[in-house]
């Protein structure tokens, strides 16, 4: 009987272990954000002198919903958590694939949308300070022209840009 005990112990932490320990480097980025401007890159384009940038973020076990508002624009995006495909609209309307993943206690979501007649592929790495109450974004960004799509910032005719922001957490 006891053997039989150590067994099934033995058992249960092989198996369950490993899940435990991959449930833990998950992180919960829900809460109300602002942009801290002093840690984070300058923005540029259409959000250069827009105004605060805050976020909205709800999490499940399954999705990230991120409502972003800069100035009087609002954007809502959802992101699935098991890999599939995500199909989100961009701020000047067009459509935008991206697919997220965990990477440790990193959400990794990397996606491609149109551009005039450019392809845009973005990787964002999004995590969270030791405290919880700090979020850095790290983005990057490549441009092609043209038709064909570009993953790499070694290619020709590619512009590539990487910029980091950094959020505050205002409430959870």
């Amino acid at each position: 009987m006891r053997r039989a005990l150590v067994l099934v112990l033995a058992f249960a932490t092989m198996h369950f272990a490993p899940a435990v320990a991959w449930a833990q480097d998950k992180v919960d980025f829900s809460g109300n954000w602002i942009l801290d401007g002093s840690r984070s890159d300058a923005p540029t384009g259409r959000d250069a002198g827009a105004g605060p940038v805050t976020l909205v973020i709800k999490q499940t076990a399954t999705q990230v919903t991120i409502e972003t508002t800069r100035g009087k624009l609002i954007q809502t995006v959802n992101y699935k958590l098991d890999g599939s495909v995500n199909t989100n609209r961009a701020a000047n309307g067009d459509m935008t694939l991206s697919k997220s993943r965990w990477d440790g206690g990193k959400l990794i979501t990397e996606g491609r949308g149109a551009l005039g007649e450019s392809v845009v592929t973005t990787r964002e790495i999004r995590s969270l300070d030791a405290s919880g109450k700090t979020m850095t974004v790290e983005v990057i960004s490549s441009t092609s022209q043209g038709s064909g799509f570009i993953s790499s910032c070694n290619q020709p005719s590619t512009t590539c840009t990487g910029t980091k922001q950094v959020f505050t957490r205002t409430s959870s």
